[in-house]
């Protein structure tokens, strides 16, 4: 957590920095609250939910998707979770982030694309009078990853270990082309956008 307080000691901004989890609010102290890339950090989310529930009746949640989690530069050193919305349940699910891909865009690059791309790039939720959540302890791959060569990988939030496939940049695999392409398609865009 970094405290900001100094930036706001000359202003007239009450500025508060505390646990997202357990807040000095009142009950439904403010009509709006505005969660803007908070949830993937929260050691725990079903209580941050809670508590947003708790100190106002309505409010904003903006996450990173998980694929453009993956491949923002240095995302793994404080984001905890993929948030997604289940359209079934009408929930924002919890799973533990895991690592996948090579991080290949900076900050500079994901401000630049943001203004292209920000549909794919977050994920963006109104709640009015509650949030519906749940936590899945583990992360399950949409298809098996079978008939691969596999590697451990752990997720960042906890000890588990899931069995993921290993791949080379430009080797045969299939996921080795996945990885070639995506470098490729990485390169394209950067100078299509004049960042090399």
């Amino acid at each position: 957590m970094q405290d900001l307080t100094q930036y706001y000691e000359n202003s007239k901004i009450n500025f508060i920095c505390g646990d997202a989890c357990s807040t000095p609010f009142n009950d439904k102290e403010f009509d709006f609250v505005f969660a803007s890339h908070v949830a993937e950090h929260v050691t725990k989310p079903i209580k941050f939910c809670t508590e947003l529930m708790r100190i106002s009746s309505r409010g904003y949640i903006e996450v990173p998707t998980p694929l453009f989690d993956n491949l923002i530069l240095n995302n793994h050193d404080g984001h905890l979770w993929w948030v997604t919305f289940d359209d079934i349940q009408a929930s924002l699910k919890f799973s533990p982030k895991i690592g996948v891909l090579k991080e290949v865009i900076s900050i500079e690059e994901n401000n630049l694309l943001f203004a292209f791309f920000r549909e794919s790039m977050v994920t963006e939720i109104y709640w009015e009078d509650e949030i519906n959540s749940f936590l899945e302890d583990t992360f399950v791959p949409y298809y098996p990853l079978n008939n691969f060569e596999s590697l451990n990988i752990s997720s960042y939030q906890s000890d588990k270990i899931y069995k993921m496939p290993k791949w080379e940049l430009g080797n045969k695999s299939k996921l080795g082309f996945r990885e070639k392409f995506a470098h490729i398609l990485n390169s394209i865009i950067r100078k299509t956008l004049i960042l090399d």
